[in-house]
C-alpha cells in the first residue's frame, strides 16, 4: 500500500492559482534569469527560469499573470565521504491541472539528467520523506 505524504509548504503555495502567481512573480522579480536545459525545445507559450542563489528552476507560464507549472530546488552538500560535491534534490513540483500536462511531460527526466552531468548524485528518500 503506498504512504500518503503530507502536503509541503511549497505545495500549499504553489498549488492554489492565486498564490501561484504571487509566489512566481516574487521568483522572477528576483535574480531569475533564463535558463536553457540541454535537449529541451521549450513548448511555446513557456519560459525556464533559474535562480542559481537559490539553486531554483522553474517553467513558467507567458502570459501577464505568470505561473509556475513545474519547479525544482536542490541544495550542495558535503556530508557524503565521496570528493565531489553531492546534490540533494529537495523540492520539485509540477501542476496538475491538464492544459499544462504536454508542457511538464518528460521534464523531471530531463532535469535528472542534466544533474547527472553536474553533480554526483546519491538516491536516498530521507530528503523528501
Amino acid at each position: 500500500m503506498p504512504i500518503t505524504l503530507p502536503e509541503t509548504s511549497f505545495s500549499q503555495v504553489l498549488n492554489p492559482e492565486d498564490t501561484n502567481r504571487a509566489d512566481t512573480r516574487a521568483f522572477l522579480d528576483g535574480d531569475a534569469k533564463h535558463f536553457k536545459l540541454p535537449g529541451l525545445v521549450t513548448p511555446f507559450g513557456y519560459t525556464l527560469w533559474q535562480n542559481a542563489a537559490e539553486r531554483q528552476f522553474r517553467l513558467v507560464t507567458q502570459e501577464p499573470g505568470p505561473e509556475t507549472v513545474y519547479a525544482v530546488r536542490l541544495e550542495e552538500t558535503e556530508d557524503f565521504t565521496s570528493p565531489e560535491r553531492a546534490c540533494i534534490q529537495v523540492m520539485v513540483w509540477r501542476t496538475r491541472q491538464p492544459q499544462h500536462e504536454g508542457a511538464v511531460h518528460g521534464l523531471a527526466r530531463r532535469f535528472f539528467c542534466h544533474f547527472l552531468h553536474r553533480w554526483s548524485i546519491i538516491i536516498t528518500d530521507s530528503a523528501q520523506t
